[in-house]
């Protein structure tokens, strides 16, 4: 794989896994209001993946707000 096809495939999962994290926190807590959403859009991998699994906790938009300070 060339390094433009390598950094699109990760561009593209990133991307992915932005999706998947707004669709969980929007089946979760409701709508996601756009600041929130345009924070976790510049959250790195790593983060979005912490994210997935911390959201399973969360109970209110409040949540996500101390969530989203912390990281």
């Amino acid at each position: 794989m060339t390094g433009d096809a390598a950094r699109l495939t990760e561009q593209g999962r990133h991307e992915g896994e932005i999706d998947l994290g707004l669709r969980q926190l929007r089946r979760r807590l409701g709508q996601v209001p756009e600041p929130h959403r345009q924070r976790i859009q510049s959250l790195p991998s790593e983060q979005l993946e912490t994210l997935g699994e911390d959201l399973l906790d969360f109970t209110s938009t409040l949540d996500l707000d101390t969530w989203l300070s912390r990281h």
